[in-house]
Parts: structure tokens; C-alpha cells; sequence
């Protein structure tokens, strides 16, 4: 589902004339959760590391060099000197909006294969992924999921099998490189020709 965040993927989805049975794959990244993002979510943080954290997410947002330059930086120092977590409440709101998506594709008797994707940017961003919503979407599938859905956490696939300048394209495109398109592709190949290699979650396993 191409779009920016949650809430365009819930338009989107809402206006797609999606067919009964279909199979669709639910991408996540950490941009997913923007349009909360006023660092409500975020516990202690005081007044100038908001500001300059507003500062980089506005920045990274327009451009790719911006973000791949500095937010290891940030990253690598919000979560050193602050205890950077989603705020509970927060975090329950996202968790209800991504059940929506769910629920719309349960209605067309669809399933969905829920891939999240970590910061790929180098190990800092991965390892902060991981501690900030990849652990806490995993520990949270099962209240969101339906019966026939998947969750694959592709980052041990990416980090066994590549070297970390190997995950995105450039330092001035960070999104997946080659590379790492393939060994989602390999695995999401897996899940639809149902090859369970203990990499993916079914729902209430």
C-alpha cells in the first residue's frame, strides 16, 4: 500500500476495490506513525530536545541526504540521554488505527501480510527500530490480527545476510537496496507458497 502514513493508507485502502480472498502485503515503517507525531508520544523529553527533535524529523522529511547524514546522530543521542519511547496511550491509539486496516481487509475475507521494516540506514538506526515499535508491534499482533494474517519481521533475514552498507540503495537514498528487496521478496515468496521458515508470525500462533 503505497502512501505516506496510516491514515492515507486507510483512504486508500477504504477506495480500492479490494477482491475477496486477496492476499495483501501491509508494509510498516516508523514514518507510519506520523500524523501523531507531535512528541506527546515521546516521554522526557524536555523543551529544547523537543525543538530539536522536531528540527530533525521536519528536516529528514525533505531530504534524503539530511536524513542520512544526521539521523544516526540524533537517533544514536535522544536515545542515549532520553528514555525515547512511545508514549502507552499514544501507542494504543496507533495499534486501534492499524486494526481498522485489518478489520477492512477481514470484511473481503482478505489476509494480510503484515512486513515491518526497520531504519535502514546503518546499525544505530536498526538496532533503535527495533527497541522503539518493531519489538512492541510484534508483542502487540495478536490484538490486531485476524485469523489467516501474517507478521514478518524481515530484519534478522537483512542483518544475517548483509553487510549494513548493504541494506540501502546510496548515502543519498536510503531507502532498501537492491539487495534487500530480494531477500523480502525471497521471504514473502516463502509465506505465500506457505514455506514457514520461522521468520514470519501467524496470527494467535
Amino acid at each position: 500500500m503505497p502512501s505516506t502514513n496510516l491514515i492515507d493508507q486507510l483512504k486508500l485502502l477504504k477506495n480500492y476495490n479490494l477482491k475477496i480472498g486477496s492476499q495483501l502485503i501491509y508494509q510498516y515503517y516508523y514514518n507510519d506513525i506520523d500524523y501523531l507525531y507531535d512528541l506527546k508520544q515521546f516521554n522526557s523529553v524536555n523543551k529544547i530536545n523537543k525543538n530539536l527533535l522536531n528540527y530533525f524529523i521536519s528536516m529528514a522529511n525533505v531530504s534524503a541526504l539530511f536524513d542520512y547524514i544526521f539521523s544516526p546522530i540524533a537517533i544514536n543521542y535522544f536515545y542515549k540521554n532520553i528514555n525515547l519511547k512511545f508514549d502507552d496511550e499514544i501507542f494504543k491509539k496507533h495499534i486501534d488505527d492499524i486494526k481498522k486496516i485489518f478489520d477492512i481487509a477481514n470484511k473481503k475475507n482478505a489476509h494480510i501480510i503484515f512486513l515491518i521494516m526497520p531504519i535502514l540506514i546503518n546499525e544505530s538506526t536498526f538496532d533503535f527500530s527495533k527497541k522503539t515499535y518493531i519489538d512492541y508491534l510484534r508483542n502487540d499482533f495478536v490484538e490486531f490480527c485476524n485469523e489467516g494474517d501474517l507478521l514478518l519481521d524481515i530484519s534478522k533475514n537483512l542483518k544475517m545476510n548483509l553487510k549494513p552498507k548493504q541494506w540501502i540503495v546510496n548515502k543519498f537514498d536510503a531507502h532498501a537496496s537492491f539487495k534487500a528487496n530480494e531477500i523480502i521478496a525471497n521471504e514473502l515468496f516463502k509465506i505465500i507458497n506457505d514455506k514457514n521458515d520461522g521468520n514470519h508470525v501467524k496470527c494467535y500462533d
